[in-house]
Order: structure tokens, then sequence, then C-alpha cells
């Protein structure tokens, strides 16, 4: 399995390496949105960092946009966050917020985890005004 899915008190991590087949990336969003803790997560951060290359073509983009998409209905009030300097992994967020419906909250791209974690402390709930920081009392 090219990934591992660490859990945090409002958020989720799931960090990817070696090569990321397109089934496999669905696959780990599947497991974050099924899982009991989805409810509560205000961030779900993709870390490609120490992936190599990835086999996620069109079908997975839509696959995950529509799994997006559902699982907004329900809870919508979720950051999405892809941390990569690689053009191959960038060019996946920018797919699949192309194939996102309108007012489903689009993935942000940063180059390391504390860039991606500075914003996230930045930026006010989704549901609400709070930050990030304020809301992890």
């Amino acid at each position: 399995m090219p990934y591992a899915i660490a859990w945090e008190p409002r958020g989720v991590v799931k960090h990817y390496f070696g090569f990321v087949s397109g089934a496999e990336f669905v696959r780990s969003v599947i497991e974050v949105t099924g899982s009991d803790r989805f409810d509560g997560l205000q961030f779900i951060i993709n870390d490609f960092i120490d992936a190599d290359d990835h086999s996620i073509n069109q079908a997975s983009f839509e696959e995950i946009a529509a799994i997006r998409y559902g699982a907004s209905i329900t809870r919508s009030a979720i950051r999405t966050i892809v941390i990569t300097t690689a053009p191959r992994f960038i060019a996946v967020a920018d797919a699949v917020n192309s194939a996102l419906p309108n007012g489903v909250p689009r993935t942000e791209v940063f180059s390391t985890p504390s860039l991606a974690r500075t914003w996230l402390e930045q930026q006010p709930l989704l549901s609400g005004g709070r930050t990030l920081r304020g809301s992890q009392g």
C-alpha cells in the first residue's frame, strides 16, 4: 500500500510514497470519506513529497470528484490540500478541481507541510468564522 493515513483531532494526513496507482488514490479517498471520523474533519492533507510517480487518470479524477461531491452533501466544510513540488502531482490537484461541481471547496497546493499548516491556521472554518487554530481547543 503506497500510502499511510494519520488521523488528527480536526483532520487527516494521507502520506503517499513510491508509485501511486489511480485505484490506490481512489481507495484512500474512500477510506477517509467512509470513516466514522469524517464528520468531524476540517482538513484533509494529501502529502505527495515522497511519491515518485502515479497512474491517476481521468477516470480516477472523475471518481474522486464524485466521491467528494457526495461527501460534501453531508460534510462540505473541509479544506483539501496537496503537498508537492512535482508538476505531475500538481496536475492531479488541478484535474480534480476541474471535475468538481460548483460549491465544493477546491484543493490547494503547497510545496511544504509547514506552508500548508500555516495556511490552514490562517483560514476561517468553512462552517463559521473561527480559525482552525482557535477551534482545536
